[in-house]
């Protein structure tokens, strides 16, 4: 049974007085509410999260998942002072970030009785001592695991530890032979924040993560799941797998790319009531994109409007035997509104791509020598132009992209598939690089494009998609979990897609649909960030029927179509 409030008050006697209030608050109302679930980029969902603040902190300060993002270091440097600007003191922050995990444990786990919390040698362990004390004042049974010496932590953390102590808290070290206890209920993650930035070596801590990973408990992290570098969403050799992550402050960029799908589990955010404050002196050089925040980019239609009001787009590839890729680009293009789509493919693809989808202008080309200009005429018909899906990379597909790129940055380009893998090879004088195009390389093409392997890619995807945009320029898009956009000025990550958009043809649909934008005039950046929006939400409304397994890269077509109309549907619902 858990204590009544007049012993809980006992309990919380060592507590600020202003902490206080929240605490006892926390007890006799909801404390923590999930306002709502979104599907989000790579399975993790994220969610909103209304946590009690310890007064002069605004107790109704909720807030839905930032749109902002940061790297780690920013948090660490600009948390004290967003604080002072709010008369709010390290140790309160981290009492309330203590109280903003327990809430999220209470609201999600409300029948546990029972949970471990794991401490590591920093202020995460700090905050592990304080859901810890929590937990033991509300009369669970509460055991902490700690690695190294806890008379060696230091300030704030310290002080979390003593009070555990001194309530008579259990405390007991992690060794070789550390398991998690068939009796606990939860466990609670607070090994290593975000200060982590290299390997694991083995020892305490592989010892501690191996155990709950293995154990089949619910995971519960504080900030970040230990093991996950916040600061690009890689792992540190191993990770813990969380259930449910409470991140403060600032929203870390790598929790939402790389490997973090993985790791992260339910994301909830928490501002600990200085958000405002930290958003005016740190710098973010990141944001989350969605497709709800993007979509103002599609107005409504004038009703004098014609096929030529809304572009001209070539799309080229298809080389024999693979006619289906350059088909369902072309079929993309025109479901989110291009006026006018044209396929120049192989001969013996040609019928195979019209007999499907008769809209689609369907011409044949061979391959081309450098000095015949001929293609040039159907080129410079377009107002955007993409190569890549099915092209292959025989002589072919090779003299098509050289044809493409001396066009000069007269159009915008979209290059994808073989014509990424091709531009990574000796292509003699023809220029590659460009202000003016969308590369949209998968982490193998990028790797390619790098001379890099794809583990290197991955190990750091914002700064690989820096160093594409620097040799090759425009538009960079990194496709995988947590898509990462870049333009040379600022990251964008997409917060919307699944696993089940891990199939054959979603990148030739995607091509598709950024061509498509591009046609209609956005820009480079817009197309690229809200055609992967569209592409990602368009696979969660079909994965939300059907499941992952089997999902097509046509199965989204019919809801691009819906996805690409969201000003005309909410004009009809005025009506």
């Amino acid at each position: 049974m858990l204590k009544p409030l007049q012993h809980l008050a006992a309990a919380f006697s060592r507590w600020p007085p202003l902490l206080l209030t929240a605490a006892l608050s926390s007890r006799t109302t909801v404390a923590t509410r999930t306002l709502s679930a979104q599907f989000t980029s790579s399975r993790h969902y994220s969610a909103e999260t209304e946590v009690v603040q310890p007064l002069p902190m605004d107790s109704t300060s909720s807030t839905k998942l930032p749109m902002q993002l940061y790297e780690p270091t920013e948090v660490a440097d600009n948390e004290a002072a967003a604080g002072r600007a709010k008369d709010i003191t390290l140790p309160q922050l981290m009492q309330t970030a203590g109280l903003a995990t327990y809430n999220v444990i209470r609201s999600e786990f409300p029948d546990i009785r029972s949970m471990l919390c794991l401490a590591g040698k920093g202020n995460n362990g700090g905050d592990a001592y304080v859901v810890a004390k929590l937990a033991l004042d509300d009369g669970f049974d509460v055991s902490v695991a700690q690695i190294g010496d806890p008379d060696d932590l230091k300030g704030d953390a310290a002080t979390a530890y003593k009070a555990f102590k001194e309530a008579e808290g259990e405390i007991k070290p992690v060794t070789d032979e550390f398991s998690v206890g068939l009796h606990f209920d939860l466990v609670v993650d607070g090994l290593f924040g975000v200060g982590l930035s290299r390997e694991i070596k083995p020892g305490a801590f592989t010892t501690a993560i191996e155990a709950v990973n293995e154990s089949g408990k619910p995971v519960v992290s504080v900030d970040v799941p230990s093991g996950l570098l916040a600061s690009t969403g890689a792992i540190a050799g191993m990770a813990i797998q969380a259930d449910h992550t409470v991140t403060f402050i600032g929203l870390k960029r790598g929790l939402l790319t790389g490997k973090a799908a993985d790791c992260v589990g339910q994301l909830h955010y928490a501002s600990l009531g200085i958000k405002q404050e930290f958003d005016e002196i740190a710098t973010s050089t990141a944001e989350r994109v969605s497709y709800k925040r993007l979509s103002s980019l599609l107005p409504l239609r004038k009703a004098t409007a014609h096929k030529g009001s809304f572009g001209k787009a070539v799309l080229i590839g298809g080389f024999q035997g693979m006619p289906g890729a350059i088909r369902m680009a072309g079929e993309a293009c025109q479901r989110v509104g291009a006026g006018l789509t044209r396929v120049l493919t192989h001969k013996n693809s040609s019928m195979a791509v019209a007999i499907g989808r008769p809209e689609l202008m369907v011409d044949t080309v061979e391959e081309i020598e450098e000095d015949d200009d001929t293609i040039m005429q159907q080129l410079d018909w377009a107002t955007v132009v993409a190569i890549g899906p099915g092209l292959g990379q025989d002589p072919w597909g090779c003299s098509l992209l050289k044809a493409v790129l001396r066009l000069d940055h007269k159009v915008p380009l979209v290059l994808d598939a073989d014509a990424l893998n091709l531009l990574a090879t000796d292509l003699g004088k023809t220029p590659k690089h460009s202000p003016n195009w969308v590369l949209t390389p998968h982490p193998g093409e990028a790797g390619r494009l790098l001379d890099r392997s794809v583990g290197e890619v991955e190990s750091d995807r914002f700064q690989a998609t820096v160093d594409l945009q620097k040799q090759y320029g425009g538009v960079v898009l990194l496709k995988g979990s947590g898509t990462v956009i870049y333009d040379g000025n600022k990251h964008y990550v997409v917060s919307d897609g699944n696993p089940g958009m891990a199939s054959g043809g979603m990148g030739d649909t995607l091509t598709g649909i950024i061509t498509g934008l591009l046609a209609q005039g956005l820009s480079l950046l817009d197309a690229a960030r809200l055609g992967a929006c569209l592409h990602a939400r368009a696979a969660d409304i079909v994965v939300q029927e059907y499941g992952e397994r089997g999902l097509l890269a046509s199965d989204l077509l019919p809801e691009l179509r819906k996805l690409a109309n969201p000003t005309r549907r909410r004009a009809e619902e005025l009506d």
